[in-house]
């Protein structure tokens, strides 16, 4: 479940309509992405995050795929911590929860996502709207344990104290 490839989350310059914004240049999937990898960039006030791994698993009761992007190994425990919302110093840099309608798990039967970014000045600031919303524009997973996610999200949002923006790509293996 980890990512060896490194990321961080890049700021456009400008307000709502920057390149990073909803509605902006769309990044398109790599095809071929290879599993483990993740990659992307961005910033808020001048900072950046990195991160170098992920976790990612199906919520059964939520009918939610789940990505959680750190800037270290996570610790063995921390997938059991994770699906219970449990962090403690362990928390992710990024987090992406895509919710479904019904059985189907293209980006079409996708009805919810819910975008986080954990800075180390300013905290997390999220966002709870549709995949459109949210900037996702490819999703390719079976939503199964022991299956794949891949995902391009490109989108932001308005901070405290000025835009957040993602764009991110990533291919990784969904827990058992």
């Amino acid at each position: 479940y980890s990512l060896t490839l490194p990321f961080s989350l890049p700021l456009p310059a400008g307000g709502a309509e920057g390149p990073g914004a909803p509605g902006g240049p769309v990044s398109k999937a790599e095809p071929g992405l290879p599993l483990n990898t993740v990659r992307g960039t961005g910033k808020y006030q001048g900072q950046t995050l990195n991160a170098t791994h992920a976790l990612a698993w199906w919520a059964q009761t939520e009918n939610q795929v789940r990505v959680e992007f750190f800037d270290h190994p996570p610790s063995a425990g921390m997938l059991a911590a994770a699906r219970k919302g449990e962090y403690g110093e362990e928390a992710p840099v990024a987090t992406l929860y895509v919710g479904f309608k019904g059985p189907g798990r293209e980006l079409a039967s996708a009805t919810y996502c819910f975008v986080n970014v954990t800075f180390p000045k300013g905290g997390p600031m999220g966002t709870n709207t549709t995949p459109a919303e949210c900037g996702l524009t490819t999703l390719v997973t079976n939503g199964k344990p022991g299956g794949t996610v891949q995902g391009v999200l490109k989108g932001g949002m308005a901070g405290p104290n000025g835009p957040i923006a993602w764009d991110i790509q990533f291919h990784v293996p969904i827990a058992k």
